[in-house]
């Protein structure tokens, strides 16, 4: 199976899902949901709407259970009331759930791919596999740990925002291995490693360290770039009797078009501390006040220009980091009024007054609190392009906030491959998608 990886981690992003289609919900209803639907203005999001008491929540939690390669997934999955689920991947792999076809098996999941002579991986689930009690055995049957296993190299984990605004995400939780006994499993969950969040301090704090993650990790693609380094080209230079450059470019207006170049970046990159300037704005500053026909500034341009240049794959390199963080910001202040959110790297993130108070995220009303959770939820989805599943995000935001909401969720997570299975009663959520989803009574 194919797998990308993100330009900035390297994390690996497993193939998006195609296709969804769920039989038997709550015993008589159907979803079919097609990302790939030509009708769909954005193959990223699908938008479900169900009356009350239509299962959609039952079908959404089994969307994300059956994509989370966990032990307890399974017993959560046991407990809701859908009789058959498969998932098809871009690459063509199905993963399906199948419930209540034989009396001495409580559920089938299993694994199908498209090649021929490829054979499934099947699990059957018995009712003593998932009990409290098999959370005490040293490991689960080699079938389940063998499907858990498999499962865990053919997808993400998922990002679930439950209507009760608890984010359930597997995203931060290592994947399943066959060697790891479900008991170790239980112990991380009693440590709080995979426990739904409902903070939004939380939130932010992940966020915040996702963000230092993403800008280290250019520093780190600019080291491993730079070649033999700044000062050892500067000393070939000199050694050949190559630092006076010559070209038809007078140097000063060479060195003017570097140090604009990299100025023209400084405020957006100064205000997160993702980079300093001030050295290049000395550098500017000396060769404005320098003469124009000074006969250094051959010399000149072939000293700086190893450094000049150096700093310049330094900006395109941490660029990305510097939109996402931006991005971020930018949507999220787009919503707050009387207040706004401010990251740094030294100081992380922030929120502030109107006054330049500092401000408790658990004294935001509930609309803002749930939009802070959404929103750092989509940002922490990017890591690995997890389908991200929310039930009624329209919870507590105003209209205007309503109709913003997908479209910003979209901004945070472009160019990621995050996905969104969304299903609301909003009339502004679903205004701007032109083909809503409605679940079908079984025939």
């Amino acid at each position: 199976m194919s797998t990308q990886t993100t330009q900035l981690t390297g994390v690996r992003v497993a193939p998006k899902v195609r296709r969804i289609r769920s039989a038997g919900v709550l015993g008589e209803f159907e979803y079919r949901i097609d990302f790939d639907d030509e009708a769909l203005k954005n193959e990223r999001v699908v938008v479900i709407y169900a009356e009350n008491g239509m299962g959609k929540t039952n079908f959404l939690k089994s969307v994300h259970y059956l994509l989370t390669p966990r032990l307890e997934s399974l017993q959560s999955l046991a407990e809701l009331f859908v009789d058959d689920l498969s998932i098809t991947l871009d690459s063509g792999v199905t993963i399906r759930l199948d419930k209540g076809h034989d009396l001495d098996v409580l559920m089938e999941c299993s694994i199908e791919y498209p090649a021929k002579g490829t054979s499934a991986v099947v699990a059957s689930i018995r009712s003593e596999d998932i009990e409290p009690r098999a959370f005490r055995r040293s490991a689960p049957r080699r079938e389940i740990a063998m499907f858990l296993d498999e499962l865990s190299s053919l997808v993400n984990p998922t990002v679930y925002v439950g209507d009760d605004r608890l984010v359930y995400s597997g995203t931060d939780v290592p994947a399943f291995q066959a060697g790891r006994s479900a008991y170790e499993a239980e112990r991380e969950l009693s440590r709080g490693r995979a426990r739904p969040t409902q903070s939004v301090r939380e939130s932010l704090d992940r966020v915040e360290r996702f963000f230092t993650r993403t800008v280290l990790a250019g520093i780190s693609k600019d080291s491993a770039s730079s070649g033999e380094g700044v000062y050892s080209e500067i000393t070939r230079r000199v050694l050949a009797g190559t630092s006076q450059i010559e070209g038809t470019t007078p140097p000063r207006d060479q060195l003017n078009e570097q140090v604009e170049l990299l100025l023209s970046h400084s405020t957006d990159f100064e205000k997160y501390g993702i980079m300093p300037f001030q050295e290049v704005r000395n550098i500017a500053d000396q060769i404005l006040g320098a003469r124009k026909n000074n006969t250094h500034f051959g010399a000149l341009l072939g000293i700086l220009g190893p450094y000049l240049s150096n700093l310049t794959d330094r900006v395109e390199n941490l660029q990305p980091a510097q939109r996402l963080i931006d991005t971020f910001v930018a949507s999220v202040n787009g919503f707050l009024e009387r207040k706004h959110l401010t990251f740094s790297m030294s100081d992380g993130i922030k929120l502030v007054g109107r006054n330049g108070e500092d401000l408790d995220s658990d004294n935001l009303s509930s609309g803002e609190k749930h939009l802070l959770l959404l929103l750092s939820s989509a940002v922490l989805a990017r890591s690995n392009g997890a389908l991200m599943i929310i039930d009624e995000p329209e919870l507590s935001l105003g209209l205007r906030w309503q109709r913003k909401l997908l479209s910003e969720l979209l901004r945070c997570t472009e160019g990621s491959g995050v996905q969104f299975l969304v299903a609301s009663h909003s009339t502004q959520i679903m205004a701007d998608v032109p083909d809503i989803i409605r679940p079908t009574m079984a025939s």
